[in-house]
């Protein structure tokens, strides 16, 4: 059955334009041997800009095009550089996070309206859906990655795509028709429309660069500001001296908090939304409570519990769950905690107990370790935690 390309918007650059059009002419020529139905779709934004996807019955693939060539360097957790260029990845610190990125945001998309269409279907697994980098002919490199990469990404090439995706077969994926025209109308979908303020249009028009955390991306400090706020700690009444550092988390449809890291004196650290330009009131939540407390725990070093905040009946978020499981933590986000927690710089992911000796009733919840000068890591903790698992509840509230 002849490929369903669907180019969504038109690329800007010409070199895009052309190696669309080569991806295009090489998938085509292989899925045409195929009697079922396959869609590939060009140039969208599914809670950040994806290059290509392609859904076909074995599975879904996410395609970053990449318009350079000659021997590539391409570390698991550094910069990727041809010669001495650096290959651009839209923000991401390399293609491969690019991509991940993007599948996040595919999964966030699609998780919710796949239960509630075919209930009695198995459910894809779309953490594990495949992610190409694609390069121009004549590219080489050296495989990098580790066995959990390899198991879903790769470089590849134009001459080379069609070969390497139209045998393989995805774990869970057997998709019908009926799913994959589904697929592809669910992630080309417009959410509820949000709110656009000032800084909100900036980040949409100029984008944001910085950590990739399931599809929403979070950037540098962007303001230091001294205030006095109230201690987690009970026994301390009234306010204490405090730095607040304030940071962006974004998407690219228009999604924006901004989360601040506060260090009071009393060596207690807060982690918290303080800004919410969503346009969904319920994040307001987040500005009032449900912070992430942050300890000292030797010289430098700072701990924070790794407890779930979760939709329950009522339409209210819970507390921060006391005892939580990173392998339902994983499922709910579709990002494997540990590792990005570790990626980031933390010093270790486990119980208090295996962490750092904890031996008090509290011994066994789940906390993250982490250096002074690794601020990202609390910042992710929180929102790894509390913000991707309330996403979809939040955007059913969100103003029309």
């Amino acid at each position: 059955m002849p490929l369903d390309s669907r180019l969504v918007h038109p690329f800007e650059n010409a070199h895009e334009r052309l190696m669309w059009d080569e991806l295009k002419q090489y998938l085509s020529a292989a899925f045409a041997a195929d009697p079922r139905k396959s869609i590939l779709l060009g140039n969208f934004i599914c809670g950040r800009q994806i290059d290509a996807c392609l859904i076909w019955p074995r599975g879904l693939a996410i395609i970053e095009l990449k318009n350079y060539q000659g021997q590539l360097h391409s570390p698991l957790n550094d910069r990727w550089f041809i010669g001495d260029k650096p290959v651009n990845a839209g923000g991401a610190l390399n293609p491969l996070e690019q991509v991940r990125g993007a599948r996040h945001a595919l999964g966030d998309r699609l998780r919710k309206p796949w239960a509630e269409k075919f209930p009695g279907a198995p459910v894809p697994n779309w953490k594990y859906a495949a992610g190409r980098a694609v390069f121009q002919h004549k590219t080489t490199w050296q495989d990098l990655f580790d066995d959990q990469t390899r198991r879903w990404f790769a470089n590849s090439s134009l001459d080379t795509i069609a070969a390497d995706l139209f045998g393989r077969q995805i774990d869970t994926y057997n998709l019908n028709a009926d799913q994959i025209k589904f697929i592809a109308e669910t992630v080309l979908s417009t959410p509820p429309r949000r709110i656009v303020h000032k800084e909100q249009q900036q980040i949409l028009d100029h984008g944001i660069e910085g950590i990739t955390l399931g599809h929403l991306t979070l950037g540098g400090v962007i303001s230091e500001t001294h205030e006095e706020r109230t201690a987690m700690d009970r026994d301390l009444d009234g306010p204490i001296p405090a730095v607040i550092r304030e940071y962006p988390l974004a998407d690219d449809e228009g999604f924006l908090l901004h989360l601040a890291d506060i260090r009071l004196e009393n060596g207690e650290r807060q982690i918290m939304v303080c800004q919410n330009y969503t346009g969904s009131q319920k994040w307001d939540r987040l500005k009032h409570g449900l912070r992430l407390g942050a300890y000292l725990q030797g010289d430098g070093r700072w701990a924070a519990r790794l407890g779930l905040v979760r939709p329950v009946e009522g339409g209210k978020w819970s507390n921060r769950e006391h005892r939580s499981d990173l392998a339902e933590i994983d499922e709910i986000t579709g990002i494997d905690v540990r590792e990005s927690l570790l990626g980031l710089g933390a010093l270790n992911v486990g119980t208090k107990e295996e962490v750092y000796g904890e031996q008090n009733r509290k011994k066994n919840e789940l906390c993250v370790l982490f250096p002074e000068d690794k601020p990202e890591v609390g910042l992710a903790a929180y929102v790894l935690t509390t913000v991707l698992p309330l996403m979809e509840d939040a955007r059913e509230k969100e103003v029309a």
